[in-house]
């Protein structure tokens, strides 16, 4: 069975100095039994986050929409090169961001080169893909890093704590025992975007 699994922020070193991605943002990983891929692990296509689709949140106005950077190479032990120097417009890689209202914005990163799907602008509804799942920047594997934050800029805005419908969360030996309705996931679980009974 598939699993998602959440991880804590990211953060950049930029001029010496530690900038935080936010502190609700979650790197959103899927595994199969507790593995992250099948197969080559220094090939993108082997993991199983790879080329999923990424979904808009809410109804939404586009008001970043960045592709063409390349994916990365896997690397999760040794040496780790980015296809691009990594910098401070290079490191979220493709991405995607929308405005959500009331000054908070929804922020998609590491997106798959030449599947991002709007432009700045575009308005999108709850629901609708926006890209797929990818590797670019400052990534070592394929995952979506996602955020809400108080500005356009991922890393200058103040990260907004928000809610997900339902979810599961997996207890012991990969059995999905508890629904969740309403919250944020704690780093480190495995979920499932399940359709499990209401209790």
């Amino acid at each position: 069975m598939s699993r998602t699994t959440t991880t804590g922020a990211e953060s950049l070193s930029s001029m010496g100095r530690q900038e935080s991605l936010g502190g609700y943002a979650i790197d959103w990983l899927q595994s199969v039994e507790g593995v992250f891929f099948s197969g080559d692990p220094l090939d993108n296509r082997s993991y199983y986050a790879y080329g999923k689709p990424v979904l808009a949140v809410a109804d939404a106005t586009v008001v970043v929409a960045r592709d063409g950077f390349p994916d990365n190479v896997p690397r999760h032990q040794g040496q780790f090169h980015t296809a691009v120097p990594v910098t401070m417009e290079t490191a979220l890689g493709n991405r995607i961001t929308l405005d959500l209202g009331g000054g908070q914005f929804a922020h998609y990163a590491h997106l798959q080169p030449g599947t991002v799907r709007v432009k700045s602008g575009d308005g999108v509804r709850r629901g609708q893909v926006l890209a797929r799942i990818g590797d670019p920047g400052d990534a070592r594997g394929p995952h979506l890093h996602f955020q809400v934050s108080t500005s356009v800029n991922a890393v200058a805005g103040e990260g907004v704590p928000y809610r997900i419908d339902k979810y599961c969360v997996a207890k012991q030996a990969g059995v999905l025992n508890e629904q969740r309705r309403g919250e944020l996931p704690l780093n480190g679980m495995h979920v499932d975007f399940c359709e499990a009974e209401s209790k």
